[in-house]
């Protein structure tokens, strides 16, 4: 029997640090319907997903959180476009399986996908056995193309395709504050919020209350509320605005450890979701809800819908510094967002 599910784990997510012999784990789970390597660095990835595609496995698994997902994502679409263009054929994706214990694990949730790796193989492998294929639910993607410093008028050399972007502001530089913590998870998230909103609404009451704070808060809180400053145009219109509290983009809906909601007109692929907002000190703590419940952000300089194609620059003398699925990238000057292939992803 041919092997139908390819399975790429990495001993670097939080999840798999501590376990010693988890490609063997994974090998003797799967059994000969699958294929299992583990990848220590991005650039194994390919190499791996090239004897998925060769071996055909209808399904590609990934053992790690969000950001091991988003390598498979970007490295599978470099290796399908590029075995399209030899073929002459068109590209054609297998199923995207992402697995649960990584940091926040927002493709699962969204599919509704439960359980470890373990689970998860053992029912896939099972039905696969039985002659049956688990439902499949659409996710839609994103393409990110862009530009670094000094080649801003060459062609791009950034492209990524991922589900989810911070790309400035409060939501970009949350996820900095984040991944300081050395075992990040929804009370990281807690923290971080925390802090950041206590500094703010101490610094309201005037300087001398604020200088009480820890300089943890004060730090984290300063960090979280430095505006991002750049351009931002959503088809084909150039919003007035300059400087923006955060600026983020979604093409799936997001739940956040439980505690932060976003991206709701993103439920369905083909259509993108951004929000860049501009809010007053008033909207700041006005909007405090709206983070919780993902309803429509309050204020008079923002945008807050959905989109289909963006384009973003930083202004002169600055970067931009998007964080895509929880990986962080630096140093760009301007980025071309749309709609990427919507995935297969079965729920299990």
């Amino acid at each position: 029997m041919p092997p139908r599910i390819g399975v790429i784990t990495n001993p670097n997510s939080k999840k798999n640090r501590c376990r010693q012999g988890r490609r063997a784990e994974l090998t003797r789970i799967v059994g000969p319907l699958g294929v299992v390597r583990q990848t220590s660095e991005v650039g194994e990835i390919s190499d791996a997903l090239a004897e998925f595609i060769d071996a055909g496995c209808e399904y590609w698994v990934s053992d790690g959180g969000d950001g091991a997902l988003h390598w498979m994502l970007t490295c599978g679409d470099q290796m399908l476009r590029g075995r399209a263009a030899e073929s002459g054929n068109g590209v054609v994706w297998p199923s995207l399986v992402p697995t649960n214990g990584g940091t926040i694990d927002f493709v699962a949730a969204k599919v509704g996908i439960h359980g470890r790796a373990e689970k998860i193989l053992t029912v896939l492998r099972h039905a696969l056995e039985h002659g049956k294929r688990p439902e499949a639910v659409p996710v839609g993607t994103l393409r990110m193309v862009g530009w670094p410093r000094g080649a801003e008028s060459g062609a791009p050399n950034f492209e990524r395709l991922g589900f989810a972007s911070a790309i400035g502001g409060t939501a970009q530089r949350f996820f900095e504050q984040y991944y300081e913590d050395r075992d990040p998870g929804p009370a990281t998230i807690m923290r971080v919020l925390t802090f950041g909103f206590a500094g703010y609404f101490a610094g309201l009451l005037g300087d001398k209350p604020r200088s009480l704070l820890p300089t943890g808060v004060r730090r984290v809180s300063d960090a979280l509320f430095e505006p991002a400053r750049m351009t931002v145009e959503v088809d084909g219109r150039v919003l007035p605005q300059k400087e923006f509290t955060t600026v983020q983009v979604g093409a799936v809906d997001i739940n956040l450890g439980h505690v932060v909601r976003t991206f709701r007109f993103a439920k369905d692929p083909g259509r993108l979701h951004l929000q860049a907002l501009a809010f007053s000190t008033s909207e700041i703590v006005a909007n405090l809800p709206t983070i919780v419940t993902g309803s429509p952000a309050i204020g008079r300089n923002l945008y807050d819908g959905p989109a289909r194609e963006i384009r973003v620059r930083a202004l002169e003398g600055r970067a931009l510094d998007p964080v895509i699925d929880g990986e962080c990238f630096n140093d760009l000057v301007a980025l071309h967002i749309k709609c990427g292939p919507t995935i297969s992803v079965p729920r299990i």
